[in-house]
């Protein structure tokens, strides 16, 4: 597994040449070509402009079995400051829509889950839509410092929570009672708490409740709700458990 991207028995593991030289579909009227080459190059311009005391120690790069998806994940560490990752994905098959994800934890899996600690975008290859992929990278350097440590805080303060099997049942059932989970995301859900498929989350803590949610709303057909799903999610967890 490279560097924890969340892979099927079909998908490659290659490198940024192999990526940035890869056949580019046409632009039509309503499919915008974005390249793989220009989304991660522009990531390392971005930081070295504005982060410059961020270097960038480690990538890892993932394509699907036809090569039309790609799926990354860029580490950057600066002394004394919080790890900050890049990870996100791109198409070439007019599908599969663009997104990123930044924060001190960002999870990429190539069945088009990204989500991150921090910022959260995706959008679609409609015209113009370089010109918001430009913008969300910049935002999400926007006062880095400041989120992270307030993001690394309440993951912190979640681990300390813990929570038995009776409390994250019931805490799902309000979820899904309250439309903020469908049927098919509180099915995963459940499964991700009382399987989780990551070590990380093998404890029976808030923070491992959390995944086990967030990780759900990968089922919306909807790639633009997922953030909204993020969004109502967090401001219900933190009056569930009293996190600041």
């Amino acid at each position: 597994m490279p560097l924890d991207i969340m892979t099927k028995a079909e998908d490659t593991v290659v490198d940024r040449d192999f990526l940035f030289n890869l056949a580019l579909p046409d632009s039509t009227k309503y499919y915008e070509t974005v390249s793989h080459e220009r989304i991660i190059t522009n990531i390392e311009a971005i930081m070295e402009q504005y982060k410059p005391e961020y270097r960038l120690v480690k990538e890892s790069f993932v394509t699907n079995r036809k090569f039309e998806r790609m799926f990354f994940k860029m580490y950057f560490q600066a002394e004394g400051k919080t790890d900050l990752i890049w990870g996100g994905r791109n198409g070439y098959d007019h599908k599969t829509a663009y997104a990123h994800a930044t924060g001190a934890g960002v999870f990429v899996c190539s069945n088009l889950c990204i989500r991150g600690t921090d910022a959260n975008y995706i959008f679609d290859h409609r015209p113009g839509v370089w010109d918001q992929i430009m913008t969300a990278q910049l935002s999400a350097v926007a006062s880095i410092d400041d989120r992270l440590k307030t993001l690394q805080a309440r993951q912190d303060a979640m681990k300390q929570i813990e929570v038995q099997d009776r409390r994250a049942f019931e805490f799902m059932g309000f979820l899904r009672g309250n439309d903020k989970l469908s049927a098919n995301q509180m099915s995963t859900a459940l499964s991700h708490w009382t399987n989780p498929p990551f070590e990380e989350f093998k404890e029976r803590n808030a923070w491992s409740l959390y995944n086990s949610v967030t990780w759900a709303f990968g089922k919306s057909k909807d790639p633009q709700n997922i953030i909204k799903m993020h969004t109502d999610f967090d401001d219900v967890m933190e009056k569930e458990f009293d996190l600041v």
